[in-house]
């Protein structure tokens, strides 16, 4: 088969539709780099018609040189916040990390990766269909910087 131009084909629709679960998945490749970020910022803003805000924590990446030139390069329209570092308890991803640790795989046992990694993919897809329970971990009076 010939090689797909460049925007074209499931990937890139993918990213344009929605470029959170894209990027989540070449992440769990193993492909997390300055270039994929890149690309997520990129689909993040595309038809954004205000400034984006974006809260990020302190990896390497959220920090490289390329990242913070496209920033700029965007003139305000892309803002990264980041939290401070060792700094867990402001970070919302740690209230559902918690929560499936302590409620589901917790009380499981474990036999292997795969088997690690199934469980904690059913249970994000479940919280995805309990919008509720979601809304719930922004409550924490250490996350209240989110709702002001």
């Amino acid at each position: 088969p010939l090689p797909q131009r460049p925007g074209r084909g499931r990937n890139s629709r993918d990213l344009r539709k929605n470029p959170v679960k894209h990027f989540l998945r070449k992440s769990e490749l193993n492909s997390y780099n300055t270039d994929t970020f890149l690309e997520f910022l990129k689909a993040l803003i595309h038809d954004a018609e205000n400034p984006v805000f974006l809260i990020l924590d302190n990896h390497p990446v959220h920090h490289a040189k390329r990242v913070r030139a496209y920033v700029e390069s965007l003139q305000g329209k892309l803002k990264l916040f980041f939290l401070p570092a060792y700094s867990p308890e402001l970070n919302p991803d740690e209230s559902v990390w918690g929560y499936i640790k302590y409620h589901h795989v917790g009380k499981q046992v474990i036999n292997n990766k795969e088997q690690l990694k199934e469980i904690v993919y059913r249970q994000l897809r479940r919280l995805q269909k309990l919008p509720a329970l979601l809304k719930s971990f922004f409550r924490h009076p250490d996350l209240a910087y989110i709702l002001n």
